[in-house]
């Protein structure tokens, strides 16, 4: 059961999200319930925040629902007390109803990409506990996936991921390796505990050796902007209209100009 929460602990965001919120307002009424008022405006600025976030208008209708729902739940429950019957019901389906949504997009992005709730952008700290567990474990990472014999020689933390150095044995190849990217990626999302998305992870070959190559694995999408300088950049050169071809001669002989008149001496 604690694998299974935290495999889906960012799909289950609002769920955790509500036990904040409940936690917090049992704290602030048992220290301080005359000041309730506070909740309005701390909430109301994290509700702008949110909203000034998202770029699509359901996006901004979400977040201006599930930030009203909880403001006015806190100033409730910092007033009164959050164990009260009613506050805690509506907690509940609230939740519930913020979750559903969450949810469904998380595991079922659209075709213009992942919703922005639901950008992952893991912290550096993060990956760098998470790339320890991959090399520790990475033997039976790679028998899992198919590459028995691969060893890793070093990794490191690259701009958008992961970076190994692997080592490969003499019965496989590059091809071999290449075949077996979906299961490593399964494994590697599996035993890392980060989103890894198909086609994430990257083989290219070693210039210097042959029993090396490179293995890359990118959690988040790098942005590839155009410089000015660069061709893709650069203004569209317009060519003049070539003349038709197959023009009648007689019409050719008319569009010359004509020889000018040279006088004879008499």
């Amino acid at each position: 059961m604690t694998a299974l929460i935290g495999r889906y602990r960012r799909e289950l965001a609002p769920i955790w999200a509500a036990l904040v919120v409940y936690s917090l307002a049992a704290l602030f009424h048992g220290a301080a319930p005359q000041f309730w008022p506070f909740a309005l405006p701390v909430g109301a600025a994290a509700t702008a925040v949110a909203a000034r976030q998202a770029s699509r208008r359901r996006e901004r209708v979400y977040a201006l629902a599930v930030g009203a729902f909880a403001t006015v739940w806190s100033v409730l429950a910092w007033w009164a007390g959050p164990d009260h019957g009613p506050l805690v019901l509506a907690l509940v389906v609230g939740g519930i109803a913020a979750e559903l949504p969450w949810a469904w997009h998380h595991l079922h992005p659209g075709r213009d990409g992942e919703p922005w709730w639901h950008a992952y952008r893991p912290s550096r700290r993060r990956q760098e506990r998470a790339l320890r567990r991959l090399v520790a474990g990475w033997p039976a990472l790679a028998a899992e996936a198919g590459l028995e014999g691969v060893q890793v020689q070093s990794a490191e933390l690259a701009d958008h991921g992961w970076s190994f150095h692997l080592r490969v044995p003499p019965r496989l190849t590059l091809a071999d390796l290449n075949k077996h990217v979906p299961r490593l990626e399964a494994a590697l999302d599996v035993a890392s505990g980060h989103h890894v998305r198909p086609g994430a992870v990257k083989i290219d070959p070693d210039q210097r050796r042959a029993s090396r190559c490179h293995l890359r694995v990118l959690l988040t999408e790098p942005v590839v902007e155009l410089s000015p300088e660069s061709p893709a950049a650069a203004e569209p050169t317009v060519e003049p209209a070539a003349e038709p071809a197959g023009k009648p001669a007689a019409e050719q002989a008319g569009d010359a100009e004509p020889p000018a008149a040279t006088e004879r001496s008499g």
